[in-house]
């Protein structure tokens, strides 16, 4: 084992593997965070704005500032799991 460590063909593919895994927590991220927060915010804030905030369109979430986008993901995410919650609890369900 060692010997394959020296001659670098297994930290060679240990560097592949890493590096791919690498991509796939960086889509995984981007999808759960950032599309499904922004959506579920987005339709949360444009629907007590009276279609107002945000200012960009559903489909515009690159075009959010910082900040704007970080308040509508965290109310998008933190909607889904008080949801979840409420769910939970009224089907008696509430986990282990």
């Amino acid at each position: 084992m060692e010997d394959l460590f020296d001659d670098g063909l297994l930290r060679a593919l240990l560097r592949m593997v890493l590096g791919l895994l690498r991509v796939l927590l960086f889509i995984g991220w981007d999808l759960l965070f950032e599309q499904v927060g922004w959506f579920v915010g987005w339709l949360f804030y444009r629907g007590i704005s009276f279609g107002r905030f945000p200012e960009q369109q559903l489909s515009e979430q690159d075009r959010a500032s910082t900040g704007t986008a970080i308040l509508v993901e965290f109310t998008g995410l933190g909607l889904l799991a008080l949801t979840i919650y409420g769910l939970s609890q009224m089907l008696g369900a509430g986990g282990p």
